[in-house]
């Protein structure tokens, strides 16, 4: 995208769906000697059971609050965005969609997968998008229509793999979530933004832009943008492709930042944001999706999630990523590339201090990429950090040789007890050079049975499990009260360390 608020400099709007003086959305009143009231829209509020608030709060929905309490960020409903799609429509400004795109913040809670044993998820997708024009991001629904089938997709899973994607979602796109600079000369909002006019503050056709209230919630929202995307249970979605015809220019009129989807400031931050401790499977960039998947959870070619996870980048620490940015396009450099920059910073110090665990999967990693992610494990900043699994990589010897390295750095990680290499090229030959210290080995939470925790089977035993309620089977091994219910049960009734006779569990 281009500045989250649309901010390119240029002369008169071209767009097809431009301001032609018919206002569109909500009046807000006179403007001038009368208060500008902020597009805050009415919404309808969802009953939130004490499981669902609880759950919410369970899987950090707490972070995102203070910008959906204030109404600086409000969500659109992704049901709403396959209907726009299905009937040819395209986006609008947030201050121009009718208040039924919205969801209201008890809706988002209500959201929230509360069954028992299913890993952290919001049901909050964030996109990531290149502006496909400087006055609009997606003027003929080219982007929309990506988005809407990646939508239906999550919809409809019903993977059984302790992870819940079917049900009701909420979507951040900038253009339609937060304030943009979409007022006319009458304080009307449009269906395109308008711009700065060069060497100016003023906008173009005497716009207003957005108005004062707005302006303040709308640093508010800029200030959270990093929540969003960087949170370990929100899913994001990258469109990273340009359309086939967008050398058109009959159709597309093309001016300020123009680079590809990597090669902008603000997408480039948005995606590493995405990238730090995010689970494999919670970003996904549609941009490598061929149309032909049938689904969208699992790790075989016919799932998005497989064939969009491939090309992730490894994390990197906060001066990496700066010394990186100077190369990234902006349409406003002087402002927004250090804004960015101390973005990143603050995202990427949040999440690394209170990671638990890292769940790199199947994306095609080789060693490069191991060698970066070792260059920020043994820099300190994961100290909380228990189980990395790096299972179905390419790491190769070098790669392993850096994970070591990484390992026996001084107090780099002092609370890891899981590195799981299964199904990596270094993984399938020889065992890790890093072991658990000898002694008596740490008991599993459900039986405190002496299951290991390095095994492949230990890093998904020991994060995804929760105590089930109500009564729970025995375990195979030792009759301990192990639920046979959850995605770890399954698997730990099967693997139970204990031998001999079976007993009852202490």
């Amino acid at each position: 995208m281009s500045a989250p608020g649309g901010g390119a400099l240029a002369a008169k709007c071209s767009c097809w769906s431009c301001c032609d003086g018919s206002a569109v959305g909500q009046e807000t009143g006179e403007v001038a000697g009368a208060t500008q009231q902020p597009h805050l829209p009415e919404l309808e509020e969802v009953e939130v059971t004490e499981r669902k608030q609880e759950r919410w709060e369970e899987c950090g929905g707490l972070e995102l609050a203070p910008v959906l309490g204030s109404g600086a960020v409000v969500l659109v409903d992704a049901e709403w965005v396959v209907e726009r799609a299905g009937s040819g429509g395209t986006l609008e400004p947030r201050q121009a969609l009718p208040p039924t795109a919205f969801m209201p913040h008890s809706g988002v809670k209500a959201a929230t997968p509360d069954e028992e044993g299913v890993a952290p998820l919001l049901h909050v997708a964030c996109i990531s998008h290149c502006w496909l024009q400087a006055n609009h991001p997606d003027p003929h629904g080219h982007n929309l229509g990506i988005l809407s089938r990646a939508l239906q997709l999550q919809f409809a899973d019903n993977s059984d793999d302790g992870i819940c994607f079917n049900g009701r979602w909420a979507v951040f796109v900038d253009f339609c979530c937060i304030h943009q600079n979409c007022r006319d000369c009458e304080g009307s909002p449009q269906r395109c933004t308008y711009q700065r006019l060069e060497g100016s503050e003023c906008f173009e056709a005497n716009a207003i832009g957005k108005f004062e209230r707005e302006r303040k919630l709308f640093t508010d929202a800029l200030g959270s943008l990093g929540s969003f995307y960087s949170h370990p249970a929100t899913v994001v979605f990258m469109l990273t492709r340009f359309p086939d015809d967008y050398d058109n220019f009959a159709k597309y009129t093309r001016f300020g930042n123009i680079a590809p989807y990597f090669d902008r400031g603000w997408c480039f931050c948005e995606s590493s944001w995405a990238m730090l401790t995010k689970p494999s499977y919670f970003l996904v960039d549609l941009g490598r999706a061929t149309g032909d998947e049938i689904r969208y959870y699992g790790f075989a070619d016919c799932s998005l999630m497989h064939t969009g996870s491939a090309g992730r980048k490894a994390l990197a620490l906060p001066d990496a990523f700066e010394a990186e940015l100077h190369s990234k396009g902006f349409t406003n450099g002087k402002d927004d590339r250090p804004r960015v920059a101390e973005l990143y910073r603050s995202a990427s110090a949040q999440r690394f201090e209170s990671a638990e665990s890292l769940f790199y999967e199947v994306l095609g990693w080789g060693d490069e990429e191991v060698r970066q992610l070792a260059v920020v494990l043994a820099s300190g900043a994961l100290p909380r950090l228990q189980a990395l699994d790096l299972f179905g990589n390419r790491v190769g010897d070098e790669g392993a040789a850096a994970l070591a390295a990484a390992l026996r750095a001084p107090g780099a990680l002092p609370s890891l007890q899981v590195l799981n290499l299964t199904n990596t090229a270094w993984g399938t030959r020889a065992r890790p050079p890093w072991r658990r210290p000898s002694g008596p080995r740490a008991p599993c939470r459900a039986c405190r049975c002496s299951t290991s925790a390095t095994t492949a089977w230990g890093p998904r035993a020991r994060p995804s499990w929760r105590r089930p309620s109500g009564p729970r089977a025995p375990c195979r091994g030792c009759s301990c009260s192990t639920s046979a219910a959850t995605a770890w049960g399954t698997r730990a009734r099967r693997r139970c360390a204990r031998r001999g006779p079976r007993a009852a569990a202490p």
